[in-house]
């Protein structure tokens, strides 16, 4: 049966009473000249200044219990995302929504379980979730408590919305899901950077969301790891939506986890969740090795694209192979790019990354300016508590310059966070 939001006893959310100033247009103001306060003393306490910022480039929230409820075109509440109690005789709460895979929220959740208790999390309820995962004041507590500064917010369950094949349900789904998220970062925005959920199956409509959207104070946004079947982004058909980016100025995320085709990895059966673990980047994979490999950023050489959650350690095979196979095969196919895939990658792509201390190692090959750290909190694969533990384990023995760019000052610089002078 569906939850609505009487049922659970919630911490309200402690938001700012209106949204933020829209922001100035002009490239590259959107993101580069971010409307937040410098990260301080006042903001993230005294053991955190500067010199210690410590930034999440891939962190998530838990959806609320009543978002698309309150939100949604009432013409799609029935059909929209929501979540159901013992779906279809399983237990704990699930996910839902017409054209996508229903999720257990256990699945993904918990945060800071130690593995040998995870068994008993599995078959939970939303009110078992971590309220830091939707309450702003909650969030920041756990934040301070990780020593972390400031995040870039990725969603949960709506992640799995990008394969709803329906466009008007989707764009009403994503269209709640933003106004909430601008919302959220409103009560702290120095230290919360919300990224816009773009649907690309009717490009024009994307366009107008962007442009809309990049005004109400949101540093970024996702489009789905792989483009609706039979398409790709280099495509005509995309060109509009590229142009509109690069002009816009916004970081675009493809995360893991959010392709606009039927999932078939076995990630997505319970009972395999550990066999389709290392296949959950592939579809990021695929999608990069399209992009590096066509003149798309010829055509858009001031995107800026951010690989999530998908690790970087496979990176310097990929983008060898990459180079070998462009160099052997684009010609002979009539492709013409004017740089290598490696150079197109450290011209035009981040990647975050959680605990992958193989590629740490590769860093001067991957490009170190390329590459962020990320807690994924508030999720099961999450750092937190420890994430300092974390870093200090990945990042033995890299210098501090190479350390400051992965923890801080690569995503402050992307995402426009305002780093406070040391002193």
């Amino acid at each position: 049966m569906p939850i609505h939001p009487g049922e659970l006893s919630l911490n309200a959310l402690q938001l700012a009473p209106s949204p933020p100033t829209p922001l100035p247009e002009g490239e590259g103001s959107v993101v580069r000249k971010a409307a937040c306060q410098p990260l301080s003393e006042r903001s993230i306490g005294a053991k955190a200044m500067a010199a210690d910022v410590i930034i999440s480039a891939d962190s998530h929230v838990f959806e609320p219990i009543d978002l698309w409820e309150k939100r949604i075109d009432k013409r799609f509440r029935e059909r929209g995302p929501r979540y159901i109690r013992d779906y279809q005789g399983k237990p704990g709460t699930w996910f839902v929504c017409e054209g996508a895979t229903p999720r257990s929220v256990a699945g993904i959740g918990a945060v800071g379980i130690p593995k040998e208790e995870l068994a008993k999390f599995a078959g939970s309820h939303y009110q078992d979730l971590r309220p830091g995962g939707y309450d702003p004041v909650e969030r920041l507590k756990d934040q301070d408590i990780d020593g972390v500064s400031a995040e870039v917010l990725y969603p949960t369950y709506a992640m799995g919305l990008y394969a709803v094949e329906d466009i008007e349900l989707q764009e009403a789904a994503f269209e709640a899901y933003n106004d909430w998220m601008v919302e959220l970062c409103s009560h702290a925005p120095e230290r919360l950077a919300g990224l816009a959920l773009i649907s690309i199956r009717d490009v024009d409509h994307a366009v107008r969301n962007l442009q809309r959207l990049s005004k109400r104070g949101l540093r970024g946004a996702m489009i789905s790891a792989v483009p609706p079947t039979g398409t790709e982004y280099s495509e005509p058909r995309y060109q509009p939506l590229w142009s509109a980016i690069e002009e816009i100025g916004l970081p675009i995320s493809i995360h893991t986890l959010t392709s606009s085709r039927k999932p078939g990895y076995r990630f997505d059966r319970t009972t395999h969740g550990a066999a389709g673990y290392p296949e959950t980047p592939m579809e990021v994979m695929l999608t990069l090795g399209e992009i590096l490999t066509s003149p798309l950023l010829d055509r858009h050489p001031r995107l800026r694209l951010v690989l999530a959650e998908a690790d970087i350690g496979w990176l310097p095979w990929m983008l060898t192979r990459l180079d070998r196979g462009h160099e052997r095969y684009a010609r002979q196919n009539g492709i013409h790019t004017e740089l290598t895939p490696r150079e197109y990658f450290r011209r035009n792509f981040s990647a975050a990354f959680i605990k992958d201390r193989e590629g740490v190692f590769a860093r001067d090959f991957i490009g170190v300016d390329n590459l962020m750290w990320s807690s994924d909190y508030p999720h099961t694969d999450s750092t937190w508590p420890r994430s300092r533990e974390s870093i200090a384990h990945d990042l033995e023995g890299v210098n501090d310059a190479d350390r400051r760019k992965m923890t801080c000052t690569n995503a402050a610089r992307l995402y426009g966070f305002e780093l406070a002078a040391a002193g």
